[in-house]
């Protein structure tokens, strides 16, 4: 399998230990913030919980069914400024989520969720050299707390992420109210479908898991949108698929980011909502293999947006069209409250006029629980189209507003559908698929001037001196109208210039030419040059003097009366 910046490492993952130990009095723990960084960012001020590192060892539990069952560990740290509340017998503590996502084939999808597991003890560890500063109650700044794996995977202390009624306030319910029977070795644990990781039905994908705190204090400090991490996973093809941690911890950032880690061309478009909840939009495009369609690919994922997704809106331009619309979702289970059916997607008109491809599920005010896009979580969204992307504007929609709120995201959308040969495959699709654009104006040569009928764009033709362009129209000089003489053979018709061809036909008269001389070495033989011809004409006698030395030629002229 395929792994995104895998390394061996003994004990700790991911460590960074500053040269200085950030080592603080009273009166310097506003510096703290200024130097631990166990990642991809500073710290906050106030309490900052994130995760540091996912620890090496994975617990894996085997199979029920369908499904299969797994917990992580990971190490925490507060690196901002005062303490994280960290108690076992009130809300004042974290919960812990685990995902588990699949990389494959340009697509980035969620296929595995936990249940929460409740933090009750905070071991005040300096983990990073940041200078620990113990708390009594709760998690000190510049301390780290981990969790093994084994932890993480005791069914019952795990809680519903349903219970969590605010995840951007961080607020949840305490002590865990929903508590259904233990089914199986999978309940409530970091459950996966078999079908979802079956190394042979894979060979080519990658693996990730995300471990995702949620905490009161930290949320009011606005310090909530650097508490999810990951690491790759993979997994081995025995009779329980073991889980194994193979990659180094990415820090502060959620495993949708792995997705334009691997494929820089994806688009990720951060958007807050209006009660401060993150949400991250992912885009890409790519062409469909063995077809002339466009797979227009999207990920919604909310971190922790209590409002929720509810409804997703894509442009589509003019004469665009959309096909193959497809969905796919991370289910909840073992008791969760929420429904879990699909969202239909359809081509609809769109309110501006035009049309749209349109996702939505049931309305909050038909069922609260209906299968919306709710915080730890990333839904699919995906069709074909023969029209190119373009910049365009995602709309989503808030479940749970009760205005009718909505956000935007700029990202690649179907554009204008171009098909100047008729063949019903977009110029753009023929392009990329190798057509000829020798100019790389968007526009196929086939479908350029090609006056001399040799295959190739007028325009080309001259960029490349194939043909030349005497009198500088824009046109070969064989495709002049009327005279295709060429006196002296050298490739280059005589009479270039079209007024010159008229001028000569039209009067009836008749040129003759002596040689190819070219008294001014402008590449015309001098009875085609258009100064000289014309003077000649319009002065209805000898020729005019010229800047230029007179050279010997003789002009014959027959005029009928």
């Amino acid at each position: 399998m395929r792994s995104l910046g895998s390394s061996t490492c003994g004990g700790v993952l991911f460590v960074v230990v500053f040269g200085l130990a950030c080592g603080v009095s009273p009166g310097g723990v506003g510096s703290l913030a200024a130097q631990c960084d166990p990642g991809s960012g500073l710290g906050g001020v106030g309490p900052d919980v994130i995760v540091g590192d996912i620890l090496p060892f994975a617990d894996s539990y085997g199979g029920a069914g369908e499904y299969y069952s797994y917990a992580i560990g990971a190490r925490c740290a507060n690196i901002g400024t005062t303490d994280l509340a960290w108690t076992a017998i009130t809300a004042d503590h974290p919960v812990i989520a685990q995902n588990l996502y699949r990389y494959e084939n340009g697509r980035f999808e969620q296929i595995g969720m936990s249940w929460l597991k409740h933090a009750f003890l905070a071991l005040n560890i300096d983990s990073y050299g940041c200078g620990c500063v113990v708390s009594v109650q709760g998690l000190g700044p510049g301390c780290a707390d981990p969790y093994g794996a084994g932890l993480s995977g005791i069914q019952n202390s795990l809680g519903p992420r349903s219970e969590v009624f605010d995840p951007a306030a961080g607020l949840f319910t305490f002590p865990i109210q929903l508590n259904p029977q233990i089914s199986d070795s999978t309940s409530r644990r970091l459950r996966v479908h078999r079908g979802d990781i079956v190394p042979g039905a894979h060979p080519n994908a990658t693996f990730f898991v995300e471990s995702h705190y949620v905490a009161a204090d930290d949320a009011a400090a606005g310090n909530g949108n650097n508490n999810a991490s990951y690491a790759e996973v993979d997994f081995a093809d025995d009779f329980d698929f073991t889980m194994s941690i193979v990659g180094t911890t990415v820090a502060q950032k959620p495993a949708i980011e792995a997705w334009q880690a691997i494929d820089p061309s994806v688009v990720l478009v951060p958007l807050d909502d209006p009660d401060g909840g993150r949400i991250v939009v992912g885009a890409s495009v790519s062409l469909v293999p063995g077809s002339s369609l466009f797979q227009y690919e999207y990920a919604v994922y909310n971190m922790n947006s209590t409002l929720a997704v509810g409804s997703v809106e894509v442009p589509l331009s003019l004469g665009a069209t959309a096909s193959t619309i497809g969905f796919h979702d991370a289910d909840h289970h073992s008791g969760e409250p929420y429904e879990t059916t699909d969202w239909p997607g359809a081509v609809i008109a769109g309110g501006g006029g035009g049309e749209v491809v349109r996702w939505e599920t049931t309305p909050f005010t038909t069922d609260p629980n209906a299968n919306a896009i709710r915080w730890g979580t990333l839904y699919n969204f995906r069709f074909h189209s023969p029209s190119p992307p373009i910049d365009g504007t995602m709309t989503l929609g808030l479940f749970a507003s009760t205005t009718g709120q909505t956000l935007a995201a700029t990202v690649p959308v179907p554009g204008e559908f171009v098909d100047c040969d008729g063949n019903g495959i977009s110029d753009a699709q023929q392009i990329l698929s190798g057509a000829p654009d020798c100019d790389l104006d968007g526009v196929l040569d086939a479908c350029e001037p090609d006056c001399n009928g040799n295959g190739i764009a007028d325009d080309c033709d001259l960029s490349s001196g194939g043909s030349l362009d005497a009198n500088g129209d824009g046109v070969p000089d064989e495709c002049v109208p009327f005279i295709r003489a060429d006196a002296n053979a050298d490739g280059v018709i005589d009479l270039a210039d079209a007024i010159l061809s008229l001028g000569v036909l039209f009067q009836g008269d008749t040129v003759a030419c002596e040689a190819s001389l070219d008294a001014n070495a402008d590449a015309l033989i001098d009875i085609a040059d258009p100064v000289y011809a014309l003077g000649y004409l319009f002065s209805g006698g000898p020729a005019p003097t010229f800047p230029f030395p007179d050279c010997a030629i003789e002009l014959t002229l027959s005029c009928d009366a």
